[in-house]
């Protein structure tokens, strides 16, 4: 699920620290002598501060009532709430169609596969290019008096999406460790996209002030119309950006010869002019509309199409004369008639709400199954005809038997049991990739569910209806369920039995109701996922591999995927066991075992070719000799040097549950005879297995069994909390909290400083220094050190320099190389020094403190609390993150 609510309030407090900012060094300004001029430090950031809180306030505005209330939520513009939810709207483009989720995947690491995400990902390129993109648009096609809204509306959009970059550097990790986690006897393993339903269901209640998730205003009421509200120019902008920062439509990025494969399978959709307004109008008219806002009442508005035919079945069964089931009469041409109403009849009742549901599927995503939808929606329009001949002729009993078994039966079903069959292949395509790439089913579900499934139901209903008519034998009578009268409207037993079948439709009916409210989106949140303390999971530098052939190498460790085939030419059974940091090679010669053979992974620079020819060179037959065993590099034109530590995974890694995780990687597997299908796949070991675990303290020690109720008990002592408490921080008086959500409010705020400029200030006066082209899905640990804990080392060439992974192209300066950090190189050292012992946040947050006090000098050799750097240190901090001047620089006259 999306995290609406998450990322929302992520921009909301982030806007809140700005506000923040702007009033201190207001009442520091103006508490100057009118002789002395306030420090262009001072002056700088609260004229950004200013500017920020203006682009966050452009028409139209969101209903403060939905964000929160007037202290949260007052004078923010529809265009942030959209923004805050920005990368993530290539989710929803195309929505049904398989493979479409490329796009997305690309704009959070610059990859699509989730085994080549790259360190350096162009995120805050692809934010400034959007804004790039849309000022020539705006100026060519929008009425000139109408410009200046729609330049408004579209810096809205940027602060807003600066703010999910900013959300994700901080959120992903933690959701990670949730993900990570295993399932045991008291908890299922969790998806990420469970760890952020349940941290939206607590971002409703602790910082919306909401009862739960739907409890309040809809929030679709805060998100902008497209074309209404937001400009057009805005989507054809984000399409023209991804094409300029990430080759998305020429030469879109490419994943690993495994994944490429697959892909290619599902005939994805490539990017078009349409696709990022599709992804829009999905996710506000579909996703916000149908799952966030739509509670249990809702539901069982939506349900209704459904449950009427259901609950009206006996009633509905009273229109057809010649329904006879209790028992079938004794004539023959009764029988036959009774028996083709009884079963022909199932297939009718629903199909009206099958024509609703398809509409209303329809209404919110058809972009790239179009066809299929038309084809399905025409099918049940059809199907009416039928159904309408079906009740006429039941009630003149005009055709012969073999007319109505063709015409009102066979034929109906056979059109319907073809969508069947499309339904069925999509749900069971072969493809090793995700799941969501059978969402095409839905495309054809309808029509087999509402004809098809009816016979299922009426089935149910026939055992349910006479096991009711059963029971109240005693009260209607044995002889009256023996006559011919059966389905008699006038017997007590008709209308106990009616009334009991009516009574279970309806707890089905409430229980469907909150069941497919919760099914994505919990009303409240799980206490796990949200109100446990969790670690966050990084990565080390020795751990990122080095691409081949990508101009910006280092990637995140692989995931889980085929690596090498090994098999055993020799005499007898050779079986293998991975302990993730080695291999285990046990020999079966002669009915007998011999000793275990032990190869460990890596431990230097080495490739999977050299580890492969090591492997092979290593291992003995029985009698001593190399050679017996073989290996084969399964993409070997993709080969780099393979990370140190667990590299190759357990033969249980793909268990959800600690007890199959633990036995599985406890088999020795045989090896197969030659190099086919039987023979043993290498594979890498997952993720989690090269993450590290780190914790507010410092990072956490892997268990020596890594059981989760260890793991559970040092993350309560050593764990972030997430969900920010918005009343509680403001009854201490604060905006701010330790959660990770408050410092990603923070960071927000820092990027949207940073911004301005970029969105249409002068070019000598854009910041640079605050911005990194960070991925949205991983965390390095010195990344992590930079942004959040502290303790960092540096990885720029020099304090005042210029590196890779900030801002490219048209989005830096113009030459890089010449390009020095305003504050000079002399206050560089110890400003960067500051920044990275205590972290970007901590020290913004330390410094704002220092200029909340009204006696404390900013520039002091002094620290305004035991332990923290003197105040002129993070003045210096801060100004060398936002391209500033020394401190010191009062501001000219």
């Amino acid at each position: 699920m999306p995290a609406v609510a998450t990322h929302t309030a992520i921009m909301l407090l982030a806007r809140a620290r700005l506000k923040d900012l702007s009033a201190v060094l207001d009442a520091r300004i103006r508490a100057y002598p009118a002789n002395q001029q306030p420090l262009v430090l001072e002056r700088r950031l609260l004229d950004l501060a200013n500017q920020a809180i203006a682009a966050f306030a452009a028409d139209p505005l969101a209903p403060q009532d939905v964000l929160g209330g007037a202290a949260l939520g007052a004078g923010v513009s529809k265009l942030a709430v959209m923004g805050a939810m920005g990368p993530d709207i290539p989710a929803f483009s195309n929505l049904l169609q398989p493979g479409q989720a490329w796009l997305f995947d690309t704009v959070h690491k610059a990859s699509p596969d989730s085994d080549r995400e790259f360190v350096i990902a162009h995120t805050t390129d692809l934010a400034f290019d959007i804004w790039a993109k849309a000022l020539p648009r705006i100026r060519a096609e929008v009425a000139q008096d109408k410009q200046d809204v729609a330049l408004q509306r579209v810096r809205a959009y940027v602060l807003g999406h600066l703010c999910h970059v900013a959300g994700d550097l901080v959120s992903h990790p933690f959701i990670a460790d949730i993900e990570w986690h295993l399932g045991t006897d008291a908890r299922e393993k969790l998806s990420h996209a469970d760890g952020e339903g349940s941290h939206d269901a607590a971002s409703a209640q602790r910082v919306f002030g909401r009862g739960g998730l739907r409890d309040g205003p809809d929030w679709e009421g805060a998100w902008p119309k497209p074309g209404d509200e937001v400009p057009d120019q805005l989507f054809a902008a984000y399409t023209e950006a991804l094409e300029t920062v990430l080759s998305a439509q020429s030469n879109r990025p490419k994943g690993l010869a495994d994944f490429e494969r697959i892909l290619q399978s599902l005939e994805p959709p490539v990017l078009d002019d349409g696709f990022i307004k599709d992804g829009y109008e999905t996710l506000k008219s579909g996703i916000i509309r149908h799952v966030y806002d739509r509670g249990a009442p809702g539901w069982a508005l939506l349900l209704t199409p459904a449950m009427l035919p259901i609950i009206a079945l006996p009633f509905l069964a009273l229109a057809l004369p010649g329904l006879r089931f209790l028992p079938l009469n004794s004539n023959e041409a009764d029988t036959e008639r009774q028996v083709f109403e009884m079963i022909a009849h199932a297939i009718y009742p629903a199909t009206l709400s099958g024509v609703i549901y398809q509409a209303i599927s329809m209404s919110v995503s058809m972009r790239g199954e179009k066809p299929r939808q038309v084809l399905s929606l025409v099918s049940l329009i059809v199907h009416l005809i039928p159904a309408v001949l079906f009740y006429v002729e039941s009630g003149r009993q005009a055709w012969p038997p073999e007319v109505r078994w063709t015409l009102l039966f066979a034929l109906p079903l056979a059109i319907q049991g073809i969508f069947m069959g499309f339904t069925i292949a999509d749900l069971t395509r072969k493809t090793e990739g995700s799941k969501l790439h059978k969402r095409r089913a839905v495309t054809t579900l309808l029509p087999p569910l509402f004809t098809i499934g009816m016979l299922v139901v009426w089935a149910v209903f026939l055992l349910v209806f006479v096991g009711f008519l059963a029971i109240t034998a005693t009260i209607s009578g044995i002889a009256e369920l023996a006559s011919d009268d059966g389905f008699n409207p006038v017997a007590p037993a008709f209308w106990i039995a009616a009334v009991a079948w009516f009574v279970l439709g309806i707890v089905l009916w409430v229980w469907a109701s909150f069941k497919l409210r919760d099914i994505k989106l919990p009303e409240t949140p799980d206490l796990f996922a949200a109100q446990k303390r969790h670690v966050v999971r990084l990565f080390d530098e020795e751990t990122l591999y080095l691409d081949p052939v990508a101009p910006n190498p280092r990637v995140f460790p692989s995931g889980r995927r085929a690596l090498a085939r090994l098999w055993w030419t020799g005499e007898g059974t050779m079986s293998i066991r991975s302990d993730r940091f080695g291999l285990v090679f046990r020999l079966n010669h002669g009915g007998a075992d011999r000793p275990d053979q032990v190869v460990p992974a890596p431990v230097a620079p080495m490739t999977l070719a050299e580890y492969l020819t090591f492997l092979t060179a290593t291992i003995q037959d029985h009698a001593g000799a190399t050679g017996s065993l073989q290996a084969r590099a399964l993409q070997p034109a993709e080969d780099y040097e393979l990370p140190p530590g667990a590299v190759f995974a357990a033969h249980g890694d793909g268990g959800s549950t600690e007890e199959e995780v633990r036995d599985g990687a406890a088999r020795l597997i045989a090896l197969g005879t030659a190099d086919d299908d039987a023979a043993h796949v290498l594979q890498h070991a997952p993720k989690v297995w090269q993450s590290i675990r780190f914790g507010p303290l410092a990072p956490v020690a892997r268990t020596v069994l890594d059981r989760e109720g260890e793991q559970t008990g040092i993350e309560a002592a050593n764990g972030y909390a997430y969900v920010h408490d918005h009343n509680a921080a403001q009854g201490r008086g604060r905006i701010d909290s330790d959660s990770l959500m408050s410092l990603a409010g923070d960071l927000g705020a820092l990027l949207c400083l940073g911004a301005m400029p970029h969105l249409g200030g002068p070019d000598n006066e854009r910041i640079f220094q605050v911005f990194r082209n960070w991925s949205l899905d991983r965390r390095r640990v010195n990344e992590w050190r930079m942004l959040i804990a502290g303790r960092a080392w540096s990885e720029k060439t020099g304090p005042d320099r210029y590196d890779a992974a900030m801002p490219q192209g048209a989005h830096g300066p113009a030459d890089q190389a010449a390009w020095r950090a305003p504050i000079g190189a002399a206050a560089a050292g110890e400003a960067e020094n500051t920044a990275l012992a205590q972290g970007w946040v901590p020290a913004f947050r330390k410094w704002l403190d220092v200029m909340r006090e009204p006696a404390q000098d900013p520039n002091a050799a002094a620290a305004f609390r035991p332990d923290d750097p003197t105040n002129r240190a993070l003045s210096r901090a801060v100004a060398w993150l936002l391209d500033l001047p020394e401190p010191a620089t009062r501001v000219n006259g």
